[in-house]
């Protein structure tokens, strides 16, 4: 098979850090083989807190093109169509586009006929509607599901899947299942890795020098349906429900929650009316992940549901045990590294805390280094790209189609 090196524009809506899907754009544009494929990510709104994965990569442009968010979801993509097709004409050749979130996908459809030069299409479902009941869906939903998946059916499409979860919910919409291709999310463990000295500096910086251990979460919170199926504080019971079991085993802990809209406020409000909030630290949006992962004794995922949830193999690769949700992929993914406790189960999850701190240390150890093995032999970048590699290599020496034929 002759090697070509292809031009791929991969379409987002943010650049930010926090969110999943740029973090595993970024590594895959990061670690894609240079003198296989160059790279444009072009963003529809205004980066915030630009993602770094982005930073100093030879083979990757990028593009934020500011459009603003008012309006309702037809009048946006109006507002998108017309400056993107002008932008990806100025670039020349173009292979493959692949389209990272759910504006984007729309947008094919007009492009493709604008620009028929163009190879493939990548559909990334990485949604967790997705995963939902089909009666959860809402009417801009269905309508989005309606108009995306004549394009998806196409020959010269392709719509990844990152779990077995969401082919399911994607053959329950009518997706067909021969475009389907099921490609699972990985981590980079070159970059997630245990850090020495995290621990101590950690404690420092928060001032929990008195505590054994630190249990953490890195979640999105408080807006949208995020504060919904992210569960947060669901977290914050835990603790309470800690207190409660296990008093002295309470004292000794620190809590650390981290991520987009965590120090909004009502975490803390939430952990005070509690009777927990003395040891707890809402962090907000960090850019330090591998640190704080190697300086937890345990990560958590309180998730009701999720497409994938990168946090559980970012926190693993640093050989940190997880606690998670029986949702989505998660037991799986810690196999016996770790511990699964029911959803919105704070008791539950404060049982699992226990059982696993009262392991002796070289248990403990044991199942941090099992942790990052299974990540290195399932859920790594390396396993990612080159899976990736080889979809847009089949896209790109594929007769060339009409727009729509």
């Amino acid at each position: 098979m002759a090697v070509l090196r292809q031009h791929i524009v991969h379409l987002i809506n943010y650049l930010d850090y926090g969110g999943g899907l740029e973090r595993k754009l970024g590594r895959l544009v990061r670690e894609y083989p240079y003198e296989r494929a160059r790279h444009t990510v072009i963003a529809f709104s205004e980066p915030k807190g630009f993602c770094p994965e982005f930073n100093d990569c030879a083979n990757v442009t990028t593009n934020a093109m500011g459009l603003n968010e008012e309006g309702n979801y037809l009048s946006r993509m109006s507002r998108r169509v017309l400056p993107l097709i002008r932008d990806l004409k100025k670039m020349g050749k173009i292979d493959l586009v692949h389209s990272w979130s759910y504006p984007g996908h729309v947008l094919l459809a007009p492009i493709r006929l604008a620009l028929p030069r163009i190879k493939g299409r990548v559909l990334a479902m990485d949604l967790n509607n997705m995963v939902r009941p089909l009666r959860e869906d809402s009417f801009q939903f269905r309508l989005g599901t309606k108009m995306i998946r004549p394009i998806a059916a196409r020959d010269s499409s392709r719509v990844i899947s990152i779990s077995p979860e969401m082919t399911r919910g994607l053959l329950a919409r009518s997706f067909r299942p021969e475009t389907i291709l099921d490609i699972t999310n990985g981590v980079s463990c070159g970059y997630f890795k245990p850090e020495a000295g995290a621990v101590g500096s950690v404690k420092d910086e928060l001032g929990l020098n008195h505590c054994r251990h630190l249990i953490g979460i890195a979640s999105r919170h408080g807006y949208g349906e995020n504060e919904v199926y992210k569960d947060v504080p669901s977290f914050v019971r835990a603790m309470a429900a800690l207190k409660e079991r296990n008093p002295e085993l309470y004292k000794d802990c620190g809590f650390v929650i981290c991520g987009v809209g965590t120090n909004n406020g009502d975490l803390q409000q939430l952990a005070h009316q509690l009777g927990v909030s003395e040891n707890l630290r809402t962090l907000g949006l960090r850019q330090d992940m591998p640190r704080l992962y190697s300086s937890w004794t345990l990560s958590n995922v309180c998730s009701q549901s999720e497409p994938f949830g990168l946090v559980v193999p970012e926190a693993m690769a640093c050989e940190t045990p997880c606690v998670v949700t029986d949702a989505s992929l998660f037991p799986e993914m810690v196999g016996d590294t770790g511990a699964v406790v029911p959803v919105g189960d704070p008791a539950a999850r404060a049982k699992a805390w226990q059982d696993i701190l009262s392991l002796p240390q070289a248990s403990y150890e044991a199942l941090g280094k099992a942790a990052r093995t299974r990540v290195l032999e399932h859920y790594s970048n390396d396993v990612m790209v080159a899976r990736y590699v080889d979809m847009y290599q089949q896209l790109a020496e594929q007769p060339r189609k009409r727009a729509f034929g």
